[in-house]
C-alpha cells in the first residue's frame, strides 16, 4: 500500500470549464492506496465551500431529531417508492443515496441524494426495496443502518429500476455466499459477521487516507478496473459518508475476490476524473424541491447523479465509469 503524502497529491490540469461554486483550480487528486483489490485515489479541495449547515442522517438519528415512516397510515396504504422523513433539527438533513434504512413493512435504499428542509414533517423521499418478499411490520418506522448499500447497487439504485435492485441484492448474496434475511432483504449481507469483518478490515486500512480536513471524495477502482467518482463540496459532508462509502465498494471488492491487483494509473485516473466533472447533465435538473433539485449524467463515457443546492452549485457527484 502507498502511503499519502502532501506531496503526493497533484493538480488536475483543465478543469476550469465544470461549475462547482468553489475554486475548481483548488481540487487535486491524490496517489493510489489499495487493499485487496479496493483502490482509492483521495480528492481533495482548498476551495471547498462550507456546508457545515447540514445534518446527516446518523447525527440526526442519534440526537433523535428525525423520524422516517412509511407513506401511510389507517387511512391511506403504504407506498413501496416512497417514505416520509420528518426532520425536527434547525439545519436541513441531507440523505446521500444508497443509505439503507431497516424496518417499516420492507426496508429500503435511499434511491439518489436529497436534502430534508429543517423543521419538517412528511417529506417524501424516493426509495427502492432491498427485501423482496416482506411486506408487513409491526411497526411503520425505519431506523438508519450503519451502511451503504453495495457500491453496484447503488448505481442501479440511483440510474435503473426496482427489478435492477432486486436483482443486484439477489447475485451480491450468491456471490458472497450469504443467505438473504426472511423476505430476501439485502439486511442478510448487511447482518453476515463474516462480510462485516472483512468490510471492517478495508475501512481501517482506508479511511486514515482520507481523513485530511481537505478531502472531498474519491476516485474508485476494484480488481485494478475504475468503477466510480463520488466527490462532495465539503470535507464535513464527504466526511459524515466516507466510512459507509468505504464499506460499500469494499463488498464489491469481496465480491471480487478480494485479492490484491494492480493499481490503475494515475493517469488514467485523471482521465475518468475529468470525464466525470465535465459531463453534461442529460436533460435540465428536476424541478426544484424545498432545498434543492438532481441531475443525471449518461454520455458515452460515465453516467450518474449530481444533487444541487437551491442557488445550482452542486453539493454531491456520484458518476460512474461506462465500459
Amino acid at each position: 500500500m502507498k502511503k499519502l503524502s502532501a506531496a503526493g497529491f497533484t493538480a488536475m490540469i483543465g478543469f476550469g470549464a465544470f461549475q462547482a461554486g468553489a475554486a475548481d483550480g483548488d481540487i487535486r487528486v491524490g496517489d493510489a492506496a489499495s487493499y485487496k483489490g479496493l483502490t482509492i485515489f483521495p480528492i481533495t479541495n482548498r476551495g471547498a465551500i462550507d456546508t457545515t449547515n447540514y445534518v446527516s442522517f446518523d447525527e440526526a438519528q442519534k440526537a433523535g431529531k428525525v423520524s422516517v415512516t412509511e407513506r401511510g397510515n389507517k387511512s391511506e396504504s403504504a407506498q413501496v417508492e416512497e417514505v416520509f422523513v420528518s426532520n425536527a433539527s434547525s439545519r436541513p438533513l441531507y440523505l446521500v443515496g444508497g443509505e439503507v434504512i431497516l424496518g417499516g413493512k420492507q426496508d429500503r435504499v435511499i434511491r439518489e441524494d436529497v436534502v430534508v428542509p429543517p423543521l419538517s414533517q412528511n417529506f417524501r423521499v424516493k426509495v427502492f426495496c432491498v427485501e423482496q418478499g416482506r411486506w408487513n411490520g409491526r411497526s411503520m418506522a425505519f431506523r438508519a443502518s450503519d451502511q451503504m448499500i453495495h457500491g453496484k447497487i447503488r448505481e442501479e439504485a440511483a440510474l435503473g429500476t426496482q427489478g435492477d435492485v432486486w436483482r443486484g441484492v439477489a447475485m451480491s448474496a450468491r456471490k458472497l455466499k450469504t443467505t438473504l434475511s426472511g423476505g430476501g432483504s439485502y439486511r442478510g449481507v448487511i447482518d453476515d459477521r463474516n462480510v462485516g469483518a472483512k468490510s471492517s478490515e478495508y475501512v481501517r486500512a482506508l479511511a486514515p487516507l482520507l481523513s485530511s480536513a481537505r478531502t472531498v471524495g474519491m476516485i474508485v477502482a476494484v480488481g485494478g478496473r475504475l468503477i466510480a467518482v463520488d466527490v462532495f463540496q465539503s470535507p464535513r459532508l464527504f466526511a459524515r459518508t466516507r466510512d459507509k462509502m468505504i464499506r460499500s465498494y469494499a463488498i464489491q471488492a469481496i465480491e471480487a475476490g478480494g485479492v490484491a491487483s494492480a493499481e490503475p494509473s494515475r493517469s488514467d485516473a485523471g482521465g475518468f476524473f475529468r470525464d466525470a466533472m465535465t459531463a453534461k447533465p442529460v436533460a435540465a435538473p428536476a424541478a426544484l424541491d424545498a432545498s434543492g433539485s438532481n441531475a443525471k449524467y449518461d454520455d458515452d463515457k460515465v453516467k450518474g447523479t449530481e444533487r444541487k443546492a437551491k442557488d445550482g452549485k452542486w453539493l454531491h457527484k456520484s458518476i460512474y465509469k461506462k465500459y
